[in-house]
């Protein structure tokens, strides 16, 4: 897919499937926060409900037992998984008709969550894995950190104090990171490359590809490229806020600043229905659905 100015990236360079799909759900959760607030109140209502079990404290490994039937859950509980059963159909948070499983589980961790900060946040569950593998991920090694260094050139190091001194390295992390970032940046200031490490900046960009390829034969995938980030946006408005595509197409940069203003519906209905895949929602076909 080409990397338009306004694309982005789920994932990093290399990282687990579930990874990208974790951070895919949060953007849309943190999006769906923002234009539809009352999904998440909706949600903390149902905690307050008589008869409903105490969640606070309770890890999330225990909630997963009770879900998954290998352990004695507590009086109430069947009912407190119907009522966020009911309301993930409220607001259309279906797969198949039907409320995902990992979705009853994030919704069980906030109300747990929340009950015990009481902060009003998703809270979501440890879905995302790091794909172990050989490469200790130091590009470059640590030096004594000069007096100064470029700007662009400090966003992609990594400064540390040890035994009274600054010292700066570079490590990449593929699972987070985009190697071109790092690489432009390693190539614009290759004098200081040389000077500091006694390497050229190729050398340092071979030794990111080689992090990478590393991830990707243990097991990783490469991060997910959009051709627009506006997609998250789309896809909360369509499946929550019941948008047709053609309203959507009409002002696409709501809750967000992005130009183009101009996209066709059959754009909108594309990207939203490859992000609802990711995540594991889907909007169910009807009038809206063109």
């Amino acid at each position: 897919m080409p990397r338009a100015a306004t694309s982005y990236r789920i994932g990093g360079e290399a990282c687990s499937p579930e990874a990208i799909r974790a951070e895919a759900r949060a953007a849309f959760l943190d999006v769906a926060d923002e234009l539809y607030p009352a999904v998440l109140d909706e949600l903390l209502v149902i905690g307050d409900a008589p008869g409903v079990p105490e969640l606070c404290g309770v890890p999330s490994r225990t909630i997963r037992a009770w879900l998954e039937g290998w352990a004695d859950a507590p009086a109430g509980w069947d009912g407190l998984v119907e009522a966020v059963q009911a309301w993930a159909r409220r607001w259309r948070l279906l797969d198949r008709g039907r409320p995902p499983e990992w979705l009853v589980e994030l919704a069980l961790f906030t109300l747990a969550s929340c009950r015990r900060s009481g902060l009003r946040v998703w809270e979501l569950p440890d879905w995302g894995r790091i794909v172990r593998t050989r490469s200790d991920r130091v590009i470059l090694p640590p030096v004594p950190a000069p007096p100064k260094l470029p700007a662009g050139l400090q966003r992609v190091l990594t400064f540390e104090a040890r035994d009274g001194r600054r010292y700066v390295s570079c490590r990449f992390y593929p699972e987070f990171q985009g190697a071109g970032r790092v690489k432009r940046a390693l190539r614009e200031y290759s004098g200081w490359i040389l000077r500091l490490w006694g390497m050229t900046a190729e050398q340092a960009c071979r030794r990111i590809d080689e992090v990478v390829a590393d991830a990707l034969a243990a097991g990783a995938a490469g991060g997910q490229w959009h051709a627009d980030r506006r997609i998250v946006y789309w896809a909360a408005r369509a499946l929550i806020g019941r948008e047709a595509y053609e309203d959507i197409a009409r002002t696409p940069n709501r809750g967000v600043r992005e130009l183009p203003e101009f996209v066709s519906p059959p754009t909108v209905r594309n990207q939203v229905r490859e992000f609802l895949a990711l995540i594991g929602l889907r909007r169910r076909s009807g009038r809206k659905d063109r």
